[in-house]
């Protein structure tokens, strides 16, 4: 499929590497028009690169099968940025502006480079987001515009280790040999793709079960009031139950396919204690005993979530919307019903809107691309290596002069002629009748003679207008 114009995205997760090409249609929906990915368990771990080399190699092969699906070839990605690392921190930054003076785009983009200088250089800045702002003590969401002599911004300012943000940077632009078009927190990707505007203005709460970490952002009044990540994810719970004697792929088969976050202990599941799980390879394991070791770190993650929540500065009745739960591990069976007990809030699943679609059932299905979706969402730069053609000059249309029938003096400009020829237009006028007999012209050199032909046809010109 040939397009001229698309966005190419990179989420790089602990569990799989997925890379997307998506085109943006009129009507402002995505369409994903290629989905490949690879197995990263072995190269990265909660969010930082392990291996560069290994992820170097599993990139470059996801971009050679996008390339041979969609043409032209990619020129530039989008990149999310996640992982234990990444956390916000709240920073305010103010300028004071003398008299009135009208709040403009460069005054924001003043007012962020402060927060920016403001950080330790301990931390890389992936991006910051505005609160809310104080216009002469007047708290306001949109200052463009207004006059004021003073402003001051309340910041969320979203940092990961630096060497996190390093290690992504050189895999792609010297390991792959690929332009980043821009880095983007995942936290803020995911919510994108997932939040509507309603849920950020009551407040909630999302939560994001990755394979190696849990992200928590938790949103009121329309922006962002916390983000934390928490060291937990659900490649813990399937360790835990590889501990019980099952290989690790079998175990993560287990969890979803029988596990359950709540163990139902109610005298209609008593036949559940006599029930086993099989695994592939003929392993057995009690099914009451598989989900006791499910729901320990579920609890355990969740009373974590919980404190994360807290510190946004809000009670949990004021986040309206509740939780929405995203991430491989939210599909465990009784999730929901078990944040509801232990966290005292609605819980629900979160999907992608019906403005994100994928263009056929051969591209593959949207489960697992809700941060992938969010960075195509919030890309801005065509990823495709089509140049458009410069348009040639138009052709200007030449209309030909139209010459008199005959030239006047005042339209053909004549050089100052020598003093010679001035006497021989003296000579060559019709002379008085009483002197025609005496007029004897000077025989001129051969050069000269050629001048004289042309002002002799000059004097006659006059003779006409006689």
């Amino acid at each position: 499929m040939r397009l001229d114009k698309y966005f190419a995205a990179f989420d790089l997760g602990t569990s799989k590497i997925v890379g997307v090409i998506g085109q943006r249609n009129h009507d402002n929906t995505i369409t994903i028009q290629a989905i490949e990915k690879e197995e990263s368990l072995s190269s990265m771990k909660r969010g930082c690169i392990q291996n560069l080399d290994e992820v170097a190699s599993k990139i470059k092969r996801i971009i050679k099968k996008l390339n041979n699906q969609v043409q032209p070839d990619i020129s530039r990605v989008y990149i999310s940025i996640g992982g234990q690392s990444v956390r916000s921190i709240d920073c305010t930054s103010s300028l004071f502006l003398g008299t009135a003076d009208v709040i403009s785009d460069a005054t924001i983009e003043q007012l962020k480079n402060n927060s920016r200088n403001q950080q330790p250089e301990a931390v890389e800045v992936l991006e910051i987001v505005e609160n809310y702002y104080l216009v002469d003590g007047e708290k306001v969401t949109e200052p463009i515009g207004r006059e004021a002599s003073e402003i001051e911004a309340s910041h969320k300012v979203i940092v990961s280790r630096p060497a996190v943000y390093k290690n992504i940077i050189k895999c792609f632009e010297e390991k792959v040999d690929i332009e980043i078009a821009d880095t983007l927190p995942a936290p803020l990707a995911a919510a994108t793709a997932i939040l509507s505007d309603a849920e950020i203005a009551r407040g909630c709460a999302l939560v994001d079960f990755g394979a190696g970490t849990t992200t928590v952002s938790v949103y009121k009044d329309g922006a962002l009031a916390h983000l934390a990540v928490i060291p937990f994810g659900g490649n813990h719970i399937t360790m835990d139950i590889a501990a019980l004697g099952l290989s690790e792929s079998d175990a993560e088969k287990l969890k979803l396919s029988q596990g359950s976050a709540k163990y139902d202990d109610t005298a209609d599941s008593k036949i559940l204690k006599q029930q086993v799980a099989i695994a592939n390879d003929g392993s057995k394991i009690e099914m009451q005993k598989l989900h006791y070791t499910i729901e320990a770190r579920i609890e355990e993650i969740l009373l974590n979530v919980g404190a994360q929540i807290d510190q946004a500065g809000f009670s949990r009745h004021q986040l309206e919307a509740g939780i929405i739960i995203i991430g491989g591990a939210s599909q465990l069976k009784n999730l929901p019903s078990l944040m509801t007990e232990k966290l005292g809030m609605d819980v629900r699943k979160g999907i992608l809107p019906k403005t994100i679609s994928i263009a056929n059932a051969e591209v593959g299905a949207l489960s697992g691309l809700n941060i992938v979706a969010g960075l195509l969402m919030m890309a801005k730069v065509n990823c495709s290596s089509y140049v458009e053609p410069v348009a040639a000059p138009p052709v200007k249309e030449v209309k030909p002069e139209i010459q008199p029938e005959f030239e006047t003096i005042a339209e053909t400009p004549i050089a100052q002629p020598v003093e010679q020829d001035e006497i021989i237009i003296k000579e060559t006028k019709r002379p008085q009748k009483e002197e025609e007999e005496e007029y004897i012209p000077k025989k001129p050199t051969k050069e000269k003679h050629k001048k004289s032909g042309l002002l002799e046809g000059i004097g006659r010109l006059f003779s006409l207008d006689d």
